[in-house]
Order: C-alpha cells, then structure tokens, then sequence
C-alpha cells in the first residue's frame, strides 16, 4: 500500500471505495446548505492527512484507517448537525462491513476513530 500527495494515488481498494461511496454521497441535496461541512471540506482534511502520512512513519494499515475516517468524518451532517458525529459513525462502519471489514475490527476502528467527548 502506497500512499501520496494526491488521492488519485492512494493504492488501497477500500480507501478508493470510500472515497468513491462519500463522493456519491456528498451529492444528496441534504449537504446542498452546506458551506463548510461539504465535499471540499472533506477533500482538504484528505490531502492533509495524506501528507502527514507521507512524513511520518505510519504503517499502512493505520494509513488506510486514518484515510477512511477522514473520508466518513462529516457524513453525519446528511441527516443532522447536533449528534452527526455518531450518524457518521454509523455511515462508516455499513460501509466497512460491506467491505468485507471484520465486526471487531470495525468496532475497534470505530472506538479509536470517534472516541467520544
């Protein structure tokens, strides 16, 4: 697993998926009032944690997990602000289980990803 500056570079199957699932996603007309929380927003915490990746010593499992939270971070706001935290919580790990995603891996992930306030 390679990771670069561009997310036309990311090798990992299931980051390309998830980034494919929220572009899909960031199109339904509830982000539409969304100036902050949209689909740039996301893209810009994307291509930050991409370089932090490429200048630091992460592994590429933990590269893959970060990518994929920073993918589903905002998807919560579809359906609500107050509490989207937890709706994109829910939103990443249907997406990790139809993945293939282990149940206790993607808790796991879930727990270290979104740690509650």
């Amino acid at each position: 697993m390679q990771y670069s500056g561009t997310e036309n570079n990311i090798t990992s199957s299931t980051v390309k998926e998830a980034a494919l699932f929220v572009s899909k996603l960031f199109t339904n007309p509830l982000f539409a009032n969304l100036f902050f929380h949209n689909y740039v927003h996301t893209q810009t915490g994307i291509q930050a944690a991409q370089e932090l990746i490429q200048n630091m010593s992460v592994s590429s499992s933990d590269a893959e997990i970060v990518l994929i939270a920073g993918w589903f971070h905002d998807t919560g706001y579809c359906t609500k602000y107050t509490g989207h935290e937890e709706v994109s919580k829910g939103i990443a790990q249907s997406f990790l289980l139809n993945q293939g995603w282990l149940l206790k891996i993607t808790c796991a992930s879930m727990r270290s990803l979104f740690p509650r306030p």
